[in-house]
């Protein structure tokens, strides 16, 4: 049979010592380090989550307010286009009158002429008219 000698026993304590020693100032440590590294990792993981989540919000929000503003600005560009007609006819509308009035104040000229012509031709005809029977006479 195997003999166990004294040596054995002592090497079995003090390896079960190391065991002890090594798990209370090794082990432990590194298991609450690992702990707390594996926490932070975690605590980031869940933050860039909320960051996600908020750009996600944020994205959204700005996407609605540009869809706002684009049909803002299509309604003042709409608005501005019917100002814009709305002005043409008119400009037309006053230079219409205008060149009615200016084709009626010249046909009133025209007439006037017309009737000074007439009025010089008359008197033109009675001068010649007269001469005429003073020389056929």
């Amino acid at each position: 049979m195997i003999e166990l000698q004294k040596w054995f026993f002592v090497l079995l304590a003090n390896f079960i010592v190391l065991i002890i020693l090594l798990r209370i100032i090794l082990f432990k440590p590194l298991l609450a380090l690992f702990a707390q590294r594996r926490n932070i990792v975690e605590e980031a993981m869940a933050a860039v989550r909320r960051y996600n989540e908020e750009r996600t919000r944020n994205q959204s929000l700005i996407e609605n307010e540009v869809i706002n503003t684009n049909e803002k600005i299509n309604t003042i560009i709409d608005t501005l286009k019917n100002e814009g007609v709305t002005l043409q006819k008119e400009y037309i509308q006053k230079a219409q009158e205008e060149a009615l009035s200016m084709i009626e104040k010249a046909g009133k000229e025209i007439s006037l002429e017309a009737e000074k012509a007439r009025q010089s031709l008359k008197s033109d005809i009675e001068t010649y008219a007269s001469e005429i029977l003073t020389k056929v006479l």
